[in-house]
């Protein structure tokens, strides 16, 4: 399977301040939008954190998914359909929290806060109330929009604890029916926002992918959390010169455990970012994929 793609957050208006701020994130890589406020009343099926967190209602989407063309596919375990809508769930709001803490400087509030349309491959995402945790002197301080702590590690502190309060009563309603465990549903965690990270190095020339992750490094220095592992990045190069990175994820997916996941010899193909594939066999898969992105921009 590809890595995890990428947020194209779309924006409405919102007070001024926050959208200046948020605007930023627009003309991504597109797989998914962000929108704020209520999801729109046109019929379409919306699950909220009240859905996601309810563990009767979880075991009924995942069964419902079961029977559905997207996930429901000969060979998918009920197991791998729960870990994937965890995932689906969290990754969104998590990469932008990773992106806005690491770019802007800013806490999104998302705990009882997001919605994501039930689509099978979860595409739409809701930030209901756009609110924020930021330093003084930001543009936001003040506004109603946001709450201000005292410096730089206590932005840390507020991502982290925000992190918790949105994700670990997901995970709990989740692992009630074993579809997460949760050292790998925190390696997931940590994942999504990881990604947030390195998209926020990749997008701001000032800040840099380096800056990014010592940012990240520091912030996390100190910290413990129930993960077996942490995301990695792996730099390599791809021509001459020419370098690239990906994140080694600390999480899986599960998608091993499928019959798609079989190669005709019968071991095992590996998501190129799992932790479980070589990195010798990673790395020949992301040069010759960064090649042939470079020759079709280059109209070859």
């Amino acid at each position: 399977m590809a890595p995890p793609r990428t947020v194209t957050p779309v924006l409405e208006p919102i007070p001024e301040t926050l959208a200046a701020a948020t605007e930023r994130l627009l003309e991504l890589v597109s797989w998914t939008s962000i929108r704020t406020g209520a999801p729109p009343s046109d019929g379409s099926r919306w699950i909220t954190c009240a859905d996601i967190t309810n563990a009767e209602s979880v075991q009924r989407i995942v069964k419902d998914r079961a029977r559905g063309e997207e996930y429901g596919r000969p060979g998918v375990p009920e197991l791998v359909i729960g870990n994937y809508l965890f995932r689906d769930f969290v990754h969104a709001p998590l990469q932008l929290a990773g992106y806005l803490w690491a770019r802007e400087r800013r806490v999104p509030v998302l705990a009882g806060n997001v919605a994501v349309q039930d689509s099978g491959w979860i595409q739409h995402f809701r930030w209901l109330e756009p609110r924020a945790i930021v330093l003084p002197g930001d543009p936001l301080a003040g506004d109603d929009v946001a709450a201000v702590v005292a410096d730089e590690r206590s932005l840390d502190d507020a991502l982290f604890d925000e992190v918790r309060r949105f994700a670990e009563p997901i995970l709990e309603a989740f692992r009630v029916h074993r579809y997460v465990a949760p050292a790998n549903a925190w390696g997931s965690i940590l994942d999504s926002l990881g990604y947030g990270v390195q998209l926020a190095g990749r997008r701001d020339a000032e800040l840099g992918l380096d800056a990014a992750w010592e940012r990240w490094d520091a912030a996390i220095e100190g910290r413990t959390f129930p993960a077996r592992r942490r995301p990695r990045r792996l730099q390599y190069e791809w021509a001459p010169g020419c370098t690239e990175e990906a994140l080694v994820r600390a999480g899986c997916c599960l998608w091993y455990m499928t019959e798609a996941a079989k190669k005709d010899d019968g071991t095992t193909d590996y998501c190129t970012t799992c932790y479980l594939k070589p990195d010798e066999e990673r790395l020949g898969i992301l040069i010759e994929w960064k090649r042939k992105e470079a020759a079709r921009e280059a109209g070859h």
